[in-house]
C-alpha cells in the first residue's frame, strides 16, 4: 500500500464505481469502464491509498481497496476513520462527488512510510503495457482492460505480436484463427448440458474401465466400448466390439439392413430381412411336429429381451408400418419414452428404410464398426447420452 499523487499531471478523474485514478483525459473508467465525472481532482487534493496489488486509489484510511479486495496495510493518520464508499450501481451513479480534503499534513505523513516492493513485471504484463486501442488507436495504459480514450475493451494478449499505434489506426491489425473445438456433451436425464468433454485428432477412449471418458458407474457400458476421433470436422466413432453397441440418432432417413438394431422409447427391436417361413424339421423318431402356420410378411422385427432372447416377433404384411405409444401398426402402450406415432418403416426402390417422426426422445441405429457423426448429432453408448458440437476457433 502506497500514499502518492501521479507525477507529471495537474490531475486525475477518479472512477466513482471502482475508485480507480484515471488521466485527466480520460472519458471512461479504464478498468471497470464506467463513464467518468467531467471534474479534474488537483494532484494537491489527490494524497490517497493506492493499492500495491493493482495500483486502484482508495480513500485515505482504507483498511481494504475497494477495487481488489486486497489489504491496505498501514495506520498514517490519527484522525478518526471515515467510512469507505459503498459500490453504487452504474444506472444511478452521478458526476457530483468529489474526493474529501485530507488534512494539510497528510501529504508528509504519508511520505514519511515506505512503499512495499512488488513482484517483478512479467512478460504478459509487459506485453499488456503495449497495446493499443483498436478502436481509436490510442496507446492503452497498462493494466487497463478500457481504453481511457473511447471507452472500448481493449483485447488480451494470445501471445502473438502486439499491434503498433499506426496499424490500429488503420485497421490493419489482423489475428490468427485458431482451431475449431470439438466437444462430446453429456446430456443429463433433465435435457440440460452436463460435463463435456474435449475430443480432438488424438483417438479417445470411452468406456466403464479403460479410457479418458470413463463412467465407472454404468453397467451397460463395456470396458472398452467406443473409439471417438475428430477429423474432417466430425465426430469418427468405432465401436469396440462393445456387448451392448453404440448408437446414432437419425436426423435423416435410414436404409435398413437385415440385422439391424433399432433403439426407440425403451424399445430395442431387431430388423428381419428378407424372411422366409422355415420348413418343420422331424425329431430324432421322423415325426413331424405340429407348428403354427406364418403367414407372409414384408419383414420381421424381433423384441429383443433381457439376455438377447427374443420377445415378441412382429410380422407386417403392409410394407409401410408406423411403430409408437398408441395409434400405431405396432404399439408399446406401456412405454412412456415412446411419442405416439414416433417412427416408420417404409419401402424404397430395393428395400425399407426408417424415418423418425420427429418424437420426443428420438430413432436410434446401431452402428456396424464405424460411423460418422456430424456438430448437432446424438451419440449413445449404455446409458450415457453425448451430442457433438464444435465451436469456432
Amino acid at each position: 500500500m502506497t500514499a502518492r499523487g501521479k507525477d507529471g499531471e495537474r490531475g486525475t478523474k477518479t472512477c466513482e464505481v471502482c475508485r480507480h485514478s484515471n488521466a485527466e483525459s480520460a472519458t471512461t473508467c479504464g478498468v471497470c469502464g464506467n463513464e467518468l465525472p467531467s471534474a479534474v481532482i488537483p494532484v494537491a487534493e489527490r494524497v490517497a491509498w493506492v493499492c500495491d496489488a493493482c495500483d486502484a486509489w482508495n480513500p485515505e484510511r482504507s483498511e481494504r481497496c475497494s477495487f481488489c479486495g486486497e489489504s491496505l496495510d498501514g495506520e498514517l493518520l490519527a484522525a478518526p476513520r471515515t467510512a469507505a464508499p459503498a459500490r453504487v450501481d452504474v444506472e444511478e451513479t452521478t458526476h457530483s462527488a468529489v474526493v474529501p480534503k485530507p488534512p494539510e499534513d497528510a501529504a508528509a505523513t504519508l511520505a514519511e512510510q515506505p512503499r512495499q516492493s512488488r513482484e517483478p513485471v512479467s512478460a504478459s504484463e509487459t506485453k499488456l503495457d503495449q497495446r493499443v486501442c483498436t478502436a481509436c488507436g490510442t496507446p492503452a495504459i497498462p493494466n487497463h482492460r478500457f481504453c481511457g480514450n473511447c471507452g472500448a475493451p481493449h483485447a488480451q494478449p494470445t501471445g502473438g505480436a502486439v499491434p503498433t499505434t499506426k496499424q490500429a489506426a488503420s485497421g490493419a491489425v489482423r489475428t490468427r484463427a485458431s482451431a475449431p473445438r470439438a466437444e462430446l456433451v453429456l446430456v443429463q436425464t433433465d435435457g440440460t448440458d452436463g460435463v463435456r468433454f474435449e475430443v480432438g485428432a488424438t483417438a479417445q477412449i470411452a468406456g466403464r474401465t479403460e479410457g479418458s471418458i470413463l463412467f465407472p458407474d454404468d453397467r451397460l457400458l463395456s470396458g472398452r466400448h467406443a473409439s471417438l476421433v475428430f477429423e474432417n470436422g466430425g465426430l469418427v466413432v468405432d465401436d469396440l466390439g462393445s456387448a451392448n453397441g453404440t448408437f446414432i440418432r437419425l436426423s435423416a432417413p435410414h436404409a435398413l439392413t437385415g440385422g439391424d438394431t433399432i433403439l426407440l422409447g425403451e424399445q430395442l427391436l431387431l430388423f428381419r430381412h428378407p424372411v422366409s417361413a422355415s420348413p418343420a424339421v422331424p425329431d430324432a423318431t421322423g415325426t413331424v411336429p405340429y407348428v403354427s402356420s406364418v403367414a407372409p410378411a414384408a419383414f420381421h422385427l424381433v423384441q429383443i429381451m433381457a439376455g438377447g432372447r427374443a420377445g415378441s416377433v412382429f410380422t407386417p404384411v403392409a410394407t409401410r408400418v408406423t411403430i409408437g405409444r398408441e395409434a400405431s401398426d405396432i404399439s408399446f402402450p406401456n412405454d412412456r419414452f415412446l411419442s405416439s406415432r414416433h417412427a416408420r418403416i417404409e419401402p424404397t426402390g430395393n428395400g425399407f428404410q426408417i424415418v423418425d417422426l420427429q418424437s420426443r426422445n428420438g430413432t436410434y441405429i446401431r452402428i456396424r464398426g464405424r460411423a460418422v457423426v456430424r456438430p448437432g448429432e446424438t451419440v449413445f453408448l449404455g446409458q450415457q447420452l453425448f451430442r457433438f458440437v464444435v465451436q469456432a476457433g
